[in-house]
């Protein structure tokens, strides 16, 4: 099986070989997993570079956003930006669409059941429907939920979720690479 890090950047090769330009976003502190995906520098980086409000352009006027569970998949939600979630430790069915949220081009990406994904706990609450996991890289250094989501399924959920408008021109990746700069 291939390093989850390497499958990132062959992600971002196949999103380019579509028209795409790609870029790479983390939190402050998190540039270092941004290295080890891309240590040759391919592709521009602005992780841990962008507040909040530049980070908001940047996926508002993305072509496309594939992205962990993590607050900027919501993000993409709210933008309505084009978003392939990857749901290992957390519960693609607590997050998933509901009412308000079903029509938004959006797609969990999860292995459901998987077998530590077993904590019920949320807010306090444990709620009987809900299976995810809460155990900190301490605990779990190897999270294997995020590893089984292969990329062949990533790919594939990649090139659904891009518009005809949006597939095989770069222009509203290129401009939102622009924007977030601002």
């Amino acid at each position: 099986m291939t390093h989850p890090l390497q499958r990132w950047l062959a992600l971002a090769r196949h999103l380019e070989g579509l028209g795409l330009q790609v870029a790479w976003s983390a939190g402050p502190g998190e540039e270092p997993f941004v290295q080890a995906c891309d240590p040759a520098g391919r592709y521009p980086s602005y992780a841990g570079r962008l507040d909040l409000p530049q980070v908001w352009r940047l996926v508002r006027d993305a072509a496309l956003l594939v992205v962990p569970d993590t607050g900027i998949a919501h993000v993409g939600r709210a933008t309505w930006t084009p978003t392939v979630a990857l749901f290992g430790p957390g519960s693609s069915v607590l997050a998933g669409r509901g009412d308000f949220w079903r029509e938004t081009p959006w797609t969990a990406l999860t292995e459901d059941p998987f077998p530590c994904r077993d904590q019920r706990l949320v807010f306090g609450r444990n709620l009987e429907w809900v299976r995810r996991c809460g155990r900190t890289p301490a605990q779990c250094a190897q999270p294997r939920c995020m590893h089984a989501i292969d990329l062949e399924r990533v790919v594939l959920a990649a090139e659904r979720s891009l518009t005809p408008r949006r597939r095989g021109t770069a222009r509203g990746s290129r401009r939102a690479a622009r924007r977030a700069r601002r």
